[in-house]
């Protein structure tokens, strides 16, 4: 994350959004002066606790950062809290997309929404991230997703890492 690009402040985190959501005095330690915690100026800080956490029971991959998530969540052995202190709706919506590559020997990348609205509601994803009309996929080309865009907004930052071609191009 960089400085002044998002909406995260010291203000939102208190009234109980984004980090302060557990980070509340409740479920994880409260900011209250320990800011060099979390903002140590090191990219790399935090890592030794992943790994400990990683070593874990949960079903794994061999790309990302090991660990199926998607998996986890359905066997039960993590609970994600969500930053408006309720769970998403249990949205039915399991239709799977078949998108066309770019590239003629390329397969075409599968989206699997039912994964995806275990996790989120569908307004975590529509209008703003994908505000598309019926076929109109096209666009979806992968310079756009590595450059953050539409499944890059979140398969660069909090969700499993792009390094797994066969994951979306079976």
């Amino acid at each position: 994350m960089k400085v002044n690009t998002t909406e995260i402040s010291e203000a939102t985190n208190r009234r109980g959004k984004f980090c302060g959501s557990c980070h509340n005095g409740k479920i994880a330690f409260r900011p209250n002066g320990n800011c060099d915690k979390c903002h140590t100026g090191d990219i790399g800080s935090g890592r030794d606790n992943y790994s400990l956490f990683s070593k874990a029971p949960f079903p794994r991959t061999e790309f990302g950062n090991g660990i199926d998530w998607v998996e986890a969540l359905r066997r039960k052995l993590i609970s994600p809290a969500n930053h408006l202190k309720s769970k998403p709706q249990d949205i039915p919506f399991d239709k799977t997309l078949m998108l066309e590559a770019e590239m003629a020997m390329i397969s075409p990348a599968i989206f699997p929404h039912k994964a995806h609205t275990e996790w989120l509601d569908c307004n975590s994803c529509h209008p703003d991230i994908f505000n598309i009309k019926k076929k109109t996929t096209k666009h979806f080309s992968m310079s756009y997703i590595l450059r953050g865009d539409f499944c890059g907004t979140c398969h660069l930052n909090v969700a499993f890492p792009m390094n797994d071609c066969k994951r979306c191009h079976p």
